[in-house]
């Protein structure tokens, strides 16, 4: 087994990409409450995130890449939960012999694909509508 010290894993972290990440997941949040202030009619205890897309008719067309791309995404999340339901008992927890990290790279692979999807997505729409 490698093990490291902590100041050895602590120098692995990008400190600019650690606050990027905290700033962008900020932003996202505060825009998300001010959609609900903007736009009361998207009350969160009913209404979906995306329901806006799925009402504009530039976006009608793209939610089939999207919803697959979502699904890949959840049958990853429950691939990875029932892959480590089934080992961790048995193997007493975490470890090297026990391989859960690859079902968690696929996760966040799945992420990946529906992000660039979503992206792609919006770029067609803005060429299509321009």
């Amino acid at each position: 087994m490698n093990k490291h010290s902590v100041s050895e894993c602590a120098a692995a972290i990008s400190l600019p990409a650690a606050r990027l990440s905290i700033a962008g997941s900020v932003v996202f949040v505060v825009l998300l409450v001010a959609l609900h202030f903007l736009k009361p009619e998207f009350h969160p205890s009913w209404r979906f995130i995306n329901w806006s897309l799925s009402r504009n008719a530039a976006w009608s067309w793209q939610p089939t890449g999207l919803m697959w791309t979502a699904l890949l995404t959840l049958i990853c999340l429950v691939a990875m939960f029932g892959y480590m339901g089934a080992t961790l008992p048995k193997a007493g927890g975490f470890g090297p012999d026990v391989s859960v990290g690859w079902f968690n790279r696929l996760l966040v692979l799945s992420y990946v694909v529906w992000l660039v999807t979503a992206s792609w997505s919006a770029i067609r729409v803005r060429e299509r509508t321009a």
